[in-house]
């Protein structure tokens, strides 16, 4: 599944539309609209409520850790053109201080820039920064929740001192939103692949379940072993006579061992 997360109506409708999204009936503290492998969330505007929303959607409808994640929404810039999609690979709190750095984990067609979220809709615009207001909360919830490499933001530029904020329309975000569709649907397949391969790596291995059903392992040595036989996945077939062990303990060493020698 891939989790989005977006402050206005305005913003998530061609996404709605391209994924044949429908929302819930239920009464729920934000409007959530589902598909087969898509949700999408409308947080409202403010860094508090998208991390709000991103807590809540993950809370009461993600089964599985290490899901994608994405904030898709508007901002404003001093040197970009009206209309240019921005995948960010820095994300700074204004008020807090806090950065935070989304790998660049598969290639994309759009621009990289640092995105700023503020307090308050910005008049002045910065040449060498993105200025929005979501992107910090969504970013400090998102990630508790999956890998970094999974958790993005992706930003359209609607205002820049040549067009200000108060000139921008819902109809005119919705408009430039859709003209970057094809980009964004690009970014929104690359993060289900990504998912796809961490929940292959990070999948316990056929032979963790038939080691530990046959004698007892603590909590403790169960992490070992999952670890240690995810590690053996990259050379091969395991050492002989591990299912005729009797102990927790002399497994791991042997696969430690193991390891090692190699």
């Amino acid at each position: 599944m891939l989790n989005l997360v977006v402050a206005l109506n305005c913003e998530a409708k061609p996404l709605i539309e391209a994924f044949r999204l429908r929302r819930l009936s239920e009464k729920c503290p934000f409007p959530v609209y589902l598909g087969e492998e898509t949700r999408l969330v409308i947080s409202g505007m403010g860094k508090l409520n998208a991390a709000a929303a991103t807590a809540w959607l993950h809370a009461g409808h993600v089964e599985a850790q290490d899901q994608a994640w994405l904030n898709l929404g508007t901002a404003g810039h001093g040197g970009h053109r009206i209309g240019t999609g921005i995948l960010a690979h820095k994300i700074r709190d204004e008020a807090g201080g806090q950065s935070w750095y989304p790998p660049m984990a598969f290639p994309t067609r759009a621009a990289t820039d640092e995105i700023i979220t503020v307090d308050q809709a910005q008049m002045g615009y910065s040449t060498t920064a993105c200025f929005e207001m979501e992107a910090s909360g969504f970013y400090a919830a998102a990630s508790r929740f999956a890998s970094m490499e999974l958790v993005q933001c992706y930003k359209v530029i609607t205002d820049n001192p040549m067009n200000p904020y108060p000139e921008v329309t819902p109809a005119l975000a919705t408009e430039l939103v859709q003209g970057r569709l094809s980009e964004i649907l690009d970014i929104c397949e690359r993060l289900r692949g990504l998912a796809h391969d961490w929940t292959t790596i990070s999948a316990p291995p056929p032979d963790y379940e038939r080691l530990i059903s046959r004698r007892h392992f603590t909590v403790n040595q169960r992490h070992q072993l999952l670890q240690l036989l995810i590690s053996w996945r990259h050379h091969g077939p395991l050492p002989q006579g591990l299912d005729q062990m009797k102990h927790a303990r002399a497994i791991i060493n042997r696969l430690r061992e193991g390891l090692q020698s190699i």
